[in-house]
């Protein structure tokens, strides 16, 4: 069946490939496959810096209808490449990984990462041939870590003063972008972090916060929701350094998983690095068990 490959084009896109995730994630099996959090966050913030024409890469049918996408990261020289599980180990998925491979190319003529990286889930044998044959090698470990949100959820306990509350509008993207960039010591994008609060799929009450007594943020946790399948998500998750081990992370982590159940969802994930084991442990002090490995697969270019 032939196809035709595009850039994003916009709010629609967005729309198509938010369903083709959820779609996705009800079908797969020994797959890795993107939230749909992952895919709001990364567009409208970490990326934000790109033209999304430029890093985004649609595959449709002669129908018009949506069959994968690739997902640029170039900063890091990182791609997720997504295809309907009808056409994994077609000529699609080649031509996909050519494009970008081409692409990531170009940014690093920019001065951009020297590295192709991608993360694959441990059992998915056709992905990790279609790597290998192009001389993608095993890396290092990444946990998909689950929990069902059926279970009692405790409450959190916080430092006197501190409280968690959810983020109340755009007045507060300062504070908002001021601890996300402390947490990830990164520079202040206020402006930035504004717009990706009106970016489809944001919801003020699943933007988590704690609050110190003097009214600074000190942690947060962005929670996501599938609404098809139940499925929440924590991404991103971080503490301010004067804020640590004062359990604040702990404390917004049980916040948003009860946030998230009230809205619908059944059980929440994150992804981890292996190697991060303040993160992990972190997330297993709430409930959150490895169910599988991904791996980063890479090569030079």
């Amino acid at each position: 069946m032939p196809f035709t490959s595009r850039p994003y084009a916009g709010q629609r896109d967005l729309e198509n490939l938010s369903t083709f995730l959820t779609q996705a994630r009800s079908s797969i099996h020994n797959v890795h496959s993107l939230h749909v959090g992952d895919l709001t966050w990364q567009l409208s913030h970490m990326q934000a810096a790109f033209n999304p024409a430029d890093i985004v890469q649609l595959s449709e049918d002669e129908y018009g209808r949506l069959t994968g996408f690739v997902l640029l990261y170039p900063a890091f020289g990182f791609f997720d490449l997504q295809v309907q599980m009808q056409r994994r180990g077609t000529a699609l998925e080649e031509e996909m990984l050519a494009w970008t491979e081409q692409h990531l190319a170009a940014f690093r003529q920019q001065g951009n990462a020297g590295m192709l990286s991608t993360l694959v889930h441990e059992h998915d044998a056709l992905r990790i041939a279609l790597l290998e044959a192009h001389g993608y090698r095993k890396g290092d470990p990444w946990l998909y870590m689950q929990r069902s949100l059926t279970a009692p959820i405790p409450s959190a306990q916080l430092p006197p003063g501190f409280t968690v509350r959810h983020v109340t509008d755009e007045r507060e993207a300062e504070a908002r972008a001021a601890v996300l960039a402390a947490a990830f010591e990164a520079p202040v994008q206020t402006e930035r972090y504004r717009q990706f609060m009106r970016a489809p799929g944001y919801r003020f009450e699943l933007d988590l916060v704690a609050v110190a007594p003097d009214g600074r943020f000190g942690a947060f946790a962005t929670c996501w929701i599938d609404p098809v399948n139940k499925v929440g998500q924590f991404e991103p998750v971080g503490t301010a350094p004067a804020f640590r081990r004062m359990g604040l992370g702990r404390a917004v982590l049980l916040e948003g998983m009860q946030q998230m159940k009230l809205q619908g969802a059944e059980s929440v994930i994150v992804v981890v690095e292996e190697a991060e084991d303040a993160a992990h442990a972190l997330y297993e002090s709430v409930g959150l068990r490895p169910r599988w490995n991904l791996y980063t697969y890479s090569k030079g270019y």
